[in-house]
């Protein structure tokens, strides 16, 4: 469910917007009209919100390896500063 506040879309938290995006995947423009309708969306923010989480992954995560060079590298800039 979306949130029932008197919030604009826009203004929702993630989660909230990835719940839209799960439940109109499967919808056809006719049938994705209607959802926006009756909970005062427009298909074009349901859109992005489906890109912004398709996108979500782009960036590759850091090995392990990485992340433990990242944050001795980060102590080290500590100790100096």
């Amino acid at each position: 469910m979306v949130p029932a506040t008197q919030k604009d879309p826009e203004g929702w938290g993630p989660a909230d917007k990835f719940t839209v995006v799960l439940e109109t995947a499967g919808m056809n423009a006719t049938e994705l009209g209607a959802y926006c309708r009756e909970r005062g969306l427009f298909p074009e923010q349901v859109d992005r919100w489906r890109q912004a989480a398709q996108d979500a992954n782009a960036q590759p995560l850091l090995t392990m390896t990485e992340q433990k060079d990242l944050q001795k590298r980060h102590q080290a800039d500590q100790r100096e500063i």
